[in-house]
């Protein structure tokens, strides 16, 4: 925390602002849009407060405006790990395991989802409001408060540049909106990448790959028949989520399923994997819990909560931006299906 606050008190002075709904929405449409039109470079520092270790992580970003994008993880003690999108494909290099593991490009993945649809979403689920306006190194920016309107999922706050809508910083707060994860460029320049070489990834020679194959805007039906087994659905969602695509992965012979919602600013994310279990607790800080008459295991890092479960055969993971007692609730009311149709309410299954 301490370069976050070195750094934004040398470099920002801070002004009171009125705004209306299209200001509003005018610079949140930029924000949107910003990763896939904007070239820029920094070094990108995340802060997790709230986790039972609090951790940073530091990343250098090369983002080129055209769809590409690369980041390399730059936090010492970890093992490194570079990732490349260059639209069509991401590409995950892990020096360590001389591996490449290819999948589907995250910033395509991001354009299937229209600005004006996730921008009415916001707009149910949050009340949004321009705390300030801020001058950065001569840059002018906005600090835009989205407080939900349902306390049950975190309160943010974007500070984004006005010209080109990219975040300098975004603060995310728990209960009682208290502090639990801050993002922060320490440095960033908007122009092209200094790599000339950046869009394409160099690995050594001999490096392994392995691809994750994946099909997406599945109905529940059609994932029924690619799982050739149960599907699990949620008869809870909380208010404003609405299901934005079901995808399948496949990996080797590994087959994992993706129910994936949205608030337009939240997520939540629920993984099905077949023949899954759960053994031990994954990691040390995962709290044993119970989940109606089911053994589960709980994580908290900084916004996100993650939720692990056996409903045999299927291991399941949730993870989302929700507080833990919705996760558990979401967690609580998933139900089998049969031939893709849901047991119980269907308020929560895909239409």
């Amino acid at each position: 925390m301490k370069l976050f606050a070195a750094f934004f008190a040398s470099c920002i002075v801070i002004f009171g602002t009125v705004a209306g709904a299209e200001q509003i929405d005018d610079i949140l449409s930029k924000m949107q849009e910003a990763n896939t039109g904007i070239a820029y470079e920094g070094t990108l520092t995340t802060v997790l407060i709230n986790s039972p270790f609090p951790r940073s992580y530091q990343y250098k970003v090369s983002n080129y405006g055209n769809l590409h994008r690369k980041e390399e993880l730059l936090t010492e003690g970890m093992n490194k790990e570079i990732d490349y999108d260059d639209g069509t494909h991401l590409w995950r290099f892990f020096p360590h395991k001389n591996l490449v593991i290819k999948e589907k490009s995250r910033n395509l993945r991001l354009l299937q989802y229209q600005v004006k649809e996730n921008l009415e979403l916001v707009r149910q689920n949050y009340d949004v409001q321009i705390l300030g306006e801020y001058d950065l190194n001569s840059r002018r920016g906005h600090r835009i408060l989205f407080k939900p309107i349902v306390g049950d999922r975190p309160q943010q706050i974007f500070w984004i540049d006005e010209q080109t809508g990219v975040p300098f910083r975004t603060e995310k707060y728990g209960t009682n909106n208290q502090l639990v994860s801050v993002s922060s460029f320490s440095k960033i320049a908007f122009s092209s990448p200094s790599e000339q070489d950046g869009l394409f990834l160099k690995v050594p020679p001999h490096t392994l790959m392995t691809e994750i194959l994946e099909k997406g805007n599945l109905t529940l039906a059609e994932a029924y028949k690619l799982t050739n087994g149960r599907v699990y659905v949620p008869q809870y969602i909380p208010s404003g989520f609405k299901l934005k695509n079901i995808i399948m992965r496949i990996q080797g012979g590994t087959k994992i399923l993706q129910l994936f919602y949205s608030d337009g600013l939240s997520s939540l994310s629920i993984f099905q994997r077949h023949n899954g279990t759960l053994g031990r607790k994954p990691f040390p800080h995962f709290l044993k819990i119970k989940v109606g008459t089911k053994e589960a295991f709980l994580c908290t890092s900084g916004s996100l909560n993650t939720l692990n479960m056996i409903c045999t055969p299927i291991k399941i993971t949730l993870m989302g931006e929700l507080f833990q007692e919705e996760m558990v609730k979401v967690g609580s009311s998933l139900t089998p299906t049969v031939s893709g149709v849901s047991f119980g309410s269907d308020t929560a299954a895909p239409q």
